[in-house]
């Protein structure tokens, strides 16, 4: 039963952060467009989100491969003090087998985690460059009027020409 509550809760959590995305797309496609600032409070919100969620994954991948790691290595003592005892091979064995498959379980989950973190160095690199871009716009803001235009104008041509961000320069910088 707690199982089920659990993933009603987790299903419950996924269902209002979706609501909460989709709201903040409506929140964009209905604001003025020369309102940057707040189409950028609104995109940060959505990032921010996107971190949380990232981060949620990553705790619950880590601490699944621990639990993992401590339910092997209890298995791998008792199949040793088995062992050590003289008392019956075929029990031991098998919970040395127990404890490696457990291992290897606990091998698959923190690659999952790997892959969490790998998002994260995603993430920060996205919004630092998104941060780079609304800092350079409150800057044009504060420039006299006859400076803001073409400052505003190179602003949006490094936006233009920024680099797509892929994995591949996520995780190797090319």
């Amino acid at each position: 039963m707690n199982g089920n509550l659990a993933a009603d809760h987790s299903s419950s959590s996924t269902n209002g952060i979706i609501a909460s995305l989709k709201k903040n797309c409506d929140e964009i496609a209905n604001m003025p467009s020369n309102d940057v600032q707040q189409i950028a409070s609104v995109l940060q919100k959505m990032i921010v989100s996107y971190y949380q969620d990232v981060r949620r994954q990553a705790l619950l991948a880590f601490s699944a491969a621990l639990a993992l790691e401590v339910v092997a290595v209890i298995f791998f003592v008792y199949a040793a003090s088995l062992t050590m005892n003289g008392n019956d091979q075929k029990k031991a064995t098998l919970c040395a087998v127990a404890g490696l498959l457990i291992q290897v379980m606990t091998g698959i989950v923190f690659f999952l985690y790997s892959q969490s973190a790998k998002q994260f160095g995603g993430f920060h690199i996205c919004l630092e460059r998104t941060n780079r871009f609304l800092l350079a716009n409150a800057m044009v803001e504060r420039l006299p009027d006859s400076e803001q235009v073409p400052k505003r104008a190179e602003v949006i041509t490094a936006v233009l020409n920024a680099p797509m961000l892929t994995m591949s320069i996520i995780e190797g910088g090319t």
